[in-house]
């Protein structure tokens, strides 16, 4: 009897490691696909478990995957936990000081930037992150030029990103989400669409959905509207039938008369090898500048620009913007502002934490 109840323990202990090691390896699928909010759901179920686990790697890989979804606050103590448990990457050290800048703490940051780079002392982005870190510890913040405020009539606990003028409208991305939404797994919130709203009488109308074919149903982003041509450029990601890995440039033209947009069609210049977004004009329409981890870049994603032939229309090969605005960092969100004046979103130079603005 003694031995039954002992082998039945055995295989009772076997099952619960089996069925743990079951839920690792699908949560190691879905954050492979970049199925994140799939992927924390699996690793905590199979921390539960807690048979023959390594703990830390997956309180890891949690942190990761909160981080990769920009739900910086949800990452912290996973990476705390992970290097309590033992977790010694040195990628543990970089990406938990990131999500600490991130969050105003500052002087934790730079203590795991500082341990970070003991173990990997050449790093050049580590280091300018560091430099970041001191700077903005220790320089008193400035008095606000202008009065910044929440549009809350217009923004939801969502994203809301990407404002671009058109006629008398504005038009904004949002990952906004209603009963019908389907759940964009690598934040966890909805695909990303464009609505448009207006003033009426000093008040923000309510934003809705842009009528036409610049909604897909997938992830559709930043924009950029040309007054000469009525037509919006923009950034649409995993292609229209949801099956592609990047993001490309699309435009349509606009009909004012009915406030509705034509079909999406790509822009000439596109890849299936790597990212195009972000797109901002000259006011001739003669230049456009874009983003892209295109081969050739300094670093993460880069701003490029194209010039268009004012005989033949045809675009240029993209120039890369140089050492003065690119860095092994990532560049994006460009704006130009009277033709003289260009903005510009970086993590590469000297800031703050995170992506700054920088003109």
């Amino acid at each position: 009897m003694k031995r039954i109840y002992t082998l039945l323990v055995v295989l009772f202990v076997a099952g619960q490691v089996a069925f743990s090691q079951t839920l690792l390896q699908r949560a190691d699928t879905a954050f492979a696909k970049k199925e994140y909010t799939t992927a924390i759901k699996l690793y905590q179920d199979a921390l539960k478990k807690m048979k023959g686990i390594d703990v830390a790697m997956v309180n890891f890989k949690i942190a990761e995957a909160y981080k990769a979804g920009n739900n910086f606050k949800e990452a912290l103590p996973w990476y705390d936990k992970a290097i309590k448990g033992g977790y010694n990457d040195p990628k543990v050290f970089f990406n938990y000081a990131e999500v600490l800048t991130l969050s105003g703490d500052y002087g934790a940051a730079k203590n795991y930037y500082e341990q970070y780079l003991i173990i990997e002392p050449d790093d050049k982005i580590a280091q300018k992150r560091l430099e970041s870190i001191k700077l903005a510890g220790s320089k008193p913040k400035d008095a606000p030029i202008h009065g910044v405020t929440n549009l809350k009539e217009l923004n939801t606990k969502y994203s809301e990103y990407g404002v671009a003028k058109v006629k008398d409208k504005i038009i904004f991305a949002s990952s906004r989400m209603d009963k019908k939404s389907k759940v964009y797994e690598l934040t966890g919130q909805g695909f990303s669409n464009f609505y448009e709203t207006q003033l009426a009488q000093g008040q923000w109308l309510s934003p809705t959905l842009c009528k036409g074919g610049i909604n897909s149903e997938f992830n559709d982003g930043t924009f950029y509207f040309d007054e000469k041509t009525n037509t919006g450029y923009f950034m649409q990601c995993n292609g229209l039938q949801g099956k592609e890995q990047n993001c490309n440039l699309f435009t349509a033209t606009y009909n004012e008369s009915n406030d509705t947009w034509g079909n999406a069609s790509k822009f000439e210049y596109n890849s299936d090898k790597f990212n195009i977004g972000h797109p901002a004009m000259t006011a001739d329409g003669n230049i456009l500048f874009f983003v892209s981890d295109m081969t050739g870049g300094k670093g993460g994603s880069d701003i490029w620009m194209m010039k268009k032939s004012t005989t033949t229309s045809i675009w240029s090969t993209p120039v890369n913007l140089g050492d003065n605005i690119n860095t092994k960092g990532s560049e994006m969100f460009p704006y130009i502002l009277g033709d003289s004046l260009f903005f510009f979103a970086s993590d590469g130079h000297l800031g703050y934490g995170g992506l700054d603005i920088y003109v």
